[in-house]
């Protein structure tokens, strides 16, 4: 099959024309369209559509840049809040690990489940090559004869790394950092690290949150009560995230969130699985 031709940006706002797409200022949207790629928006074009070939109600291009704006400001704002729990989980591990079984506990495998450590293992040594020009990679690999401390080693790794870290450590140990850290059962922090660490995935990469259904969504249990919406939803991460955060950073974000909300009239936050009440659940 041979690729689809390419298309200049006044034939892509043809095409959208011809499927029910209206458009209030032609310029403006064909500049919007040469700089934020079509085939980016297309996503958004299909979930305003719903499946379907053509835009079923009056739906306006301005409509979804105020849709596609709203999920980067979300995504900016995502990753801000991500960051500190990825740090204060990399830190506590390497702080109790460290104490605990000595700074060279990372090559001690009887201390880890061996699956996700196999596969813990393999990513490290690939970062470390990746890495091998950073001034404290060189320090360790001329004065340690290769050997790097958990409190470094940690440090080298991605989010997905440190969820699979986190996932690998004995029972026990799982156990003391999610009951120290947020006074919570161990199989919660496990699975909710792992469904993070893919939400900043998406944020890092720019990848889209209107409508997104998680493949691995958040085991939420009976810990937020009844009537919180879908766990698949981008709301049921933010219970999550609510549960790890900083007070006030947390309560920052909401306002943000609230603000920057009012200002866009073609936004409903019930696209990102938001029920009426949202506020009075997340503050």
């Amino acid at each position: 099959m041979d690729l689809k031709k390419a298309l200049n940006s006044s034939e892509q706002l043809l095409l959208l024309r011809e499927r029910g797409l209206k458009f209030e200022a032609v310029e403006l949207s064909e500049t919007f369209l040469r700089d934020n790629n079509y085939y980016r928006l297309n996503y958004y074009f299909k979930k305003c559509r719903e499946g379907l070939e053509t835009f079923t109600t009056v739906c306006h291009f301005e409509e979804i840049i105020d849709i596609y704006e709203f999920d980067k400001w979300m995504r900016i704002s995502l990753l801000s809040i991500l960051e500190p729990i990825e740090i204060k989980i990399r830190s506590n591990i390497a702080y109790n690990l460290g104490l605990k079984y000595g700074p060279g506990c990372f090559y001690n495998k009887g201390l880890f489940d061996l699956y996700f450590y196999t596969k813990i293992e393999s990513a490290f040594a690939a970062e470390l090559d990746k890495n091998r020009n950073l001034s404290f990679v060189i320090h360790h690999l001329n004065n340690y004869d290769g050997k790097f401390p958990i409190w470094v080693i940690v440090e080298l790794f991605t989010f997905g790394q440190l969820s699979k870290f986190y996932s690998a450590l004995q029972s026990e140990d799982k156990e003391m950092l999610s009951t120290d850290l947020y006074n919570l059962d161990s199989k919660y922090l496990k699975n909710w690290l792992h469904a993070l660490s893919l939400l900043r995935n998406i944020c890092a990469h720019y990848g889209p949150l209107y409508r997104k259904e998680f493949v691995s969504p958040p085991l939420l249990g009976n810990l937020f009560g009844p009537n919180v919406g879908k766990n698949n939803s981008l709301f049921g991460m933010l219970l999550v995230i609510k549960r790890l955060s900083d007070t006030d950073r947390w309560e920052l974000f909401i306002q943000q969130l609230s603000d920057f909300n009012e200002k866009q009239n073609s936004v409903s936050l019930s696209d990102y699985g938001f029920p009426l009440n949202w506020k009075t659940i997340l503050m």
